[in-house]
């Protein structure tokens, strides 16, 4: 039941327009972290080249850096992911490819970004953009690394001067590695709070009735037989108390269907304020509610309750429905003990709300264990009346 509330909330709130805005908001989120990356390396290897007086390192790093930060902001002005996406990748691709060639080898301190291009294309674009960008990786690798002894000569570099740019290039590495794992948990983290919200939401559209708010009549059941599956002395549900809107039908003509949802629904709102939270409420069906008594032996027993709800019902108002009138409930309960459990008295509260009925409605009726009639009526009928 729940997999397949699940599978209709998907098809409700996630067409295949809203996957696609959802897909394309989660890429933009990871495209402006990335970001972040970026402006953490870029200083980094600024300062280094700097030092080294690399100046064509240092010129195309500020271009290509002005594209890898400002890709978020690209894609918000153009209104395109996909140019802000592509835009960081070929400048990041584009700047460690020709920091290879300046270097002479593919051996480079910046070479070993060249494999991170395709996991940031999967990470902003998916499959297909990860896969193009692996092709483009490896062809890459092939050119500047098995092919590019023949035409690159490699620099020339002390030694420590070359331990030293190799210690700046793994500085800047574990820096951006520790901050991207950083946002992949916190991602995973969003990603959880939003499952826990989905199932949330259908765990409330599985016991929820959609109108009022109020449990489900499946749901009143399962507290039922829960209650009842429990020993005698350990069961909570004391009464069953059935509750119908009095001449609904007639409100239902007179006025409209969705006149009649607002009765319903405050009808609802004033059961639930009466019962409290302790003593779960449902929708049976139509403008027929159900409440189950918990309160303990100090408190209001169910026909206190049962009164209590009709009179709070009496003098609702229901306000911008002129010439409404009055609304009125039908209440008739059934206590748990005298018939044994809850199941036993839900069809006995049920005839008891029809004697309600057959008295003149706006009235109490409680069921009691052998009583077949009530003073002045004849034996109760299986059905209740509306």
């Amino acid at each position: 039941m729940v997999q397949a509330l699940k599978r209709r909330l998907r098809r409700l709130l996630l067409t295949p327009q809203a996957e696609a805005l959802n897909a394309d908001a989660t890429y933009g989120d990871r495209l402006q972290r990335l970001s972040v990356l970026a402006g953490i390396a870029v200083p980094g290897f600024l300062v280094m080249f700097v030092w080294y007086a690399m100046w064509p390192l240092v010129a195309a790093l500020v271009v290509s850096g002005v594209f890898l930060i400002a890709a978020p902001l690209i894609s918000r002005w153009s209104g395109s992911l996909r140019l802000g996406r592509e835009l960081f990748l070929v400048a990041l691709f584009g700047f460690k490819s020709y920091e290879v060639v300046y270097f002479g080898t593919i051996l480079s301190p910046g070479s070993a970004w060249l494999a991170s291009v395709p996991v940031l294309a999967i990470m902003t674009g998916g499959l297909a953009c990860g896969l193009a960008w692996t092709l483009a990786t490896v062809a890459a690798v092939v050119v500047l690394g098995i092919a590019g002894h023949a035409w690159m000569t490699p620099r020339t570099f002390d030694e420590v001067e070359l331990q030293t740019i190799y210690s700046i290039g793994i500085i800047c590495l574990v820096a951006c590695l520790t901050v991207f794992v950083f946002l992949v948990d916190y991602e995973r983290g969003l990603a959880i709070a939003g499952l826990a919200r989905m199932n949330e939401t259908v765990r409330t559209l599985a016991i929820r009735d959609p109108l009022t708010e109020v449990f489900n009549r499946r749901h009143i059941g399962d507290l039922i037989a829960g209650d009842d599956s429990r020993p005698a002395e350990a069961r909570t549900i004391r009464a069953v108390v059935m509750i119908d809107i009095d001449r609904f039908k007639a409100i239902n003509d007179t006025f409209g269907h969705l006149t009649g949802d607002g009765v319903i629904k405050a009808v609802a709102a004033a059961i639930v304020a009466e019962a409290g939270p302790q003593n779960p409420v449902g929708r049976f069906g139509g403008e027929e509610f159900i409440c189950l008594v918990r309160s303990p032996p100090d408190a209001r027993d169910g026909p206190a309750l049962a009164e209590a709800i009709r009179r709070r019902v009496s003098g609702l108002a229901c306000d911008g429905i002129p010439g409404l009138g009055r609304v009125t409930v039908s209440v008739g309960l059934a206590a748990c003990e005298a018939f044994g459990s809850a199941q036993a008295a839900l069809p006995e509260a049920d005839s008891a709300l029809y004697a309600a009925k057959e008295a003149g409605r706006d009235c109490v009726r409680e069921a009691r264990p052998g009583r077949t009639a009530w003073p002045g009526h004849g034996a109760w009928p299986s059905a209740q009346a509306s």
